[in-house]
């Protein structure tokens, strides 16, 4: 409305300027300067028209753009959630009509499907590539426990299974995240940085893989525990997404990563009972040790 009255004056002040001209009437300094204000205000409002109908495109595209992003979280998570129900389905039925054996089996697939689902997810969120990995605590030759990564999504196994090797297990407390979250430190249950090589020449972050530089800059890690338990009691392992350019907000990230991991949490808690009812013919995957404080 000020927009098209203050377009509506200068337009009137240049077509009475204009026709006093024809007329042959002087127009003295005063009117003169006042045709120029005009004629600039008249090229700032313009201006600021498109400026406005810019800015309400650009909102328009942001809020479509944000709606896209929640729609994919949404299937991404519907994904499990289906996935976890067949899982929940197989486990209900008579343990005749389905052996030991292939339960365990059909778990270990859904904790890669998770890790997939998962990277999706992040990539989807963040705009950037992201890994997705399952770290489980594991007994370690002394009394400190170590971690052990146990499933990566599909495509970060192919670049990183020949890039860490023997470097994929090491001592818990080796590594600041997982300890800041044993800890409690900061007084959230989570972990996050966008900036880790900062962080290490600041002595905040440290990584008993030395290999970390070559593959991620930002990280966020959540822990792998019973949902109705503090941080720092029956953590199993941890939930990590990393990614060399991806930032991970405060704000819906952590969420979106304790959500896979409560679901990873029953799913390897399913797969321990299994393997402990039939230790010979299943794959080790959910065995470890857990930490409590």
């Amino acid at each position: 409305m000020i927009v098209a009255l203050a377009c509506g004056v200068a337009i009137g002040t240049l077509f009475a300027m204009g026709h006093a001209l024809e007329r042959g009437v002087p127009v003295d300094f005063t009117t003169a300067y006042l045709v120029l204000a005009n004629a600039v205000l008249v090229f700032a409002a313009i201006a600021l028209a498109i400026l406005y109908v810019d800015a309400r495109r650009a909102r328009t595209q942001g809020a479509v753009r944000r709606a896209e992003k929640t729609a994919s979280l949404l299937r991404h998570i519907g994904n499990v959630a289906s996935a976890r129900a067949e899982l929940s389905l197989l486990a209900a039925r008579d343990a005749d009509a389905v052996d030991i054996e292939t339960r365990a089996a059909r778990t270990r697939e859904f904790l890669q499907f998770l890790t997939d689902e998962a990277k999706a997810a992040f990539d989807a969120y963040t705009d950037e590539p992201c890994a997705v990995a399952i770290k489980l605590l594991v007994p370690g030759p002394g009394a400190t426990p170590n971690v052990r990564t146990t499933v990566r999504d599909g495509r970060s196994q192919l670049v990183r299974q020949g890039v860490y090797g023997a470097a994929e297990e090491y001592p818990y407390d080796q590594h600041s995240p997982f300890v800041d979250i044993i800890a409690e430190r900061g007084g959230r249950d989570y972990y996050i940085d966008n900036d880790l090589a900062t962080a290490k020449r600041e002595g905040r972050y440290h990584n008993g893989n030395q290999l970390w530089p070559r593959l991620y800059n930002s990280t966020l890690v959540s822990p792998i525990k019973s949902p109705s338990r503090a941080a720092r009691h029956n953590i199993a392992g941890f939930f990590c997404v990393d990614s060399l350019q991806a930032r991970f907000d405060d704000q819906v990230c952590p969420k979106l990563a304790q959500i896979f991991a409560s679901s990873a949490f029953m799913a390897l808690f399913e797969l321990s009972v299994l393997e402990g009812q039939n230790p010979v013919g299943t794959r080790g995957t959910a065995r470890g040790a857990q930490i409590a404080q």
